[in-house]
């Protein structure tokens, strides 16, 4: 299992090199994660040795099994950063489409003045996020935070198309 994770974090690594973005400071988080597990084990076995088993399980527990769960988190915020730019690039093909739906309805005579105003508050958000992925390095829980509230927004827009039009809308109409 640490060989997975430290194989993991050397095609991250890797990955990051032609990003970007600077990702820096979740690698070095992810890369400490990775280093608690082995001193941890290391640490667990040396207990052991010494006849405390006790012991052994309370460092793997307090130490090993809690980076596990941090690399997690690593992984998945990396993951996020990594793909950003592809889901910006998706985020704004679907604007034009609905953009192309607004203008169809309106023609109906349909009131969109609320889709409207969540399409400005969509594109503000990408704006946002598009922004955070400019600094360096990201910060990964605004990032994360943007990314969550502009989904928000995005169901948002959907409820309110389906709410106007009667249709069911989503990822697979668009």
């Amino acid at each position: 299992m640490l060989k997975q994770q430290q194989t993991a974090l050397a095609r991250a690594q890797t990955r990051a090199k032609s990003m970007k973005i600077n990702v820096d400071s979740v690698l070095t988080g992810w890369q400490k994660s990775v280093d608690a597990i082995t001193q941890g084990i290391a640490d667990a076995g040396q207990a052991s040795q010494n006849n405390n088993p006790e012991d052994a399980m309370d460092i793997l527990k307090d130490r090993v099994f809690d980076s596990f769960h941090e690399i997690g988190d690593w992984q998945q915020t990396f993951s996020t950063i990594s793909n950003s730019q592809q889901m910006l690039k998706q985020a704004d093909r679907e604007l034009v489409k609905i953009d192309k739906q607004i203008a169809r309805l309106k023609k109906q005579k349909e009131d969109t003045a609320e889709l409207e105003s969540l399409m400005v508050e969509a594109r503000a958000k990408i704006a946002e996020i598009k922004h955070i992925l400019a600094q360096s390095p990201v910060d990964s829980e605004a990032l994360i935070r943007a990314i969550e509230e502009g989904q928000d927004i995005k169901e948002e827009i959907y409820a309110e198309l389906a709410e106007i039009t009667g249709q069911q809308y989503g990822q697979a109409h668009m």
